[in-house]
């Protein structure tokens, strides 16, 4: 039988194999902190002994978005967005393996395109098994900026995610990021540049782009 690592060691192990596999952030969260959370941060949908999830962020490469935007060169930011999504599912899957590996069980999880279809009018609502921008914000690994996008201060919202649900009890270990919508990451250079930063409003003088309301998620 397998020795299982503690905790803490178990923690300290799996940041060290996403960080060494290129992740730029990473956030644990348990079935407890997750309790009222929306329907599609419920780890026990894909995983019923499920008590943890380890969501991690990949950066895509920026230098491809302007050139996509502009016309230029649609073909290397579409090639990255799919080699980026490829590259997170992959990642969960081969972490799930890692865990199991210290003896837990652990799954892997998609990106993108899996949905609640039991839900009704699924094809309208899209209701994914799994949100792992909810999880992102709730572990910490990211934060909600404007119309509900996930950032990772110094570099921004292009990003993709990744999720793996284990039935280990992790420590919850929250990895605090700053908040661009509510203010609460203090008097910093990135405080002054993002919070209350409005200028896309104002420039817009028809009002096209409008002010967001802020809310908050659990």
């Amino acid at each position: 039988m397998l020795q299982k690592l503690k905790s803490e060691a178990l923690n300290e192990s799996i940041e060290d194999f996403l960080l060494e596999r290129g992740a730029i952030s990473i956030g644990f969260a348990t079935k407890e902190t997750l309790a009222k959370s929306p329907p599609s941060a419920d780890i026990t949908y894909l995983m019923k002994s499920g008590q943890s999830t380890i969501t991690f962020v990949l950066p895509m490469k920026k230098e491809y978005i302007r050139p996509f935007l502009a016309k230029e060169d649609r073909s290397a930011h579409e090639r990255d967005d799919i080699e980026s999504n490829t590259r997170a599912r992959k990642l969960s899957l081969e972490l799930a393996e890692m865990i199991k590996g210290e003896g837990y069980n652990a799954i892997g999880t998609a990106t993108n395109f899996k949905y609640r279809t039991e839900v009704e009018n699924w094809r309208y609502f899209l209701p994914p098994d799994t949100s792992h921008r909810y999880l992102a914000v709730a572990s910490g690994a990211g934060s909600f900026g404007w119309f509900g996008n996930v950032g990772v201060k110094d570099y921004g919202s292009a990003l993709v995610f990744g999720t793996t649900i284990t039935d280990a009890h992790q420590n919850y270990k929250r990895n605090k990021q700053p908040d661009t919508c509510s203010g609460s990451i203090g008097e910093t250079e990135y405080a002054k540049t993002y919070h209350n930063e409005t200028r896309c409003c104002h420039q817009s003088p028809i009002g096209f782009v409008p002010q967001p309301a802020k809310t908050k998620a659990t």
